[in-house]
């Protein structure tokens, strides 16, 4: 399969990601079927969310 030439820079970043994803997909992680939609969020990704959150609100003058 030949692939079309990526010239911008941010998209050699989105084609790296999507690669490394594919990449980890089959290393043990669950499956989106099997995950418990009702378990509780673990709190580093609540902190990190919030984080995220904060950092955004900020950039968008809020």
């Amino acid at each position: 399969a030949e692939r079309a030439p990526v010239r911008d820079r941010s998209q050699r970043r989105e084609a790296r990601a999507m690669s490394v994803r594919t990449m980890e997909a089959g290393r043990g992680q669950p499956e989106p079927g099997t995950l418990d939609r009702e378990a509780a969020v673990p709190k580093e990704w609540e902190a990190a969310l919030d984080r995220q959150e904060d950092f955004i609100e900020e950039l968008l003058g809020g």
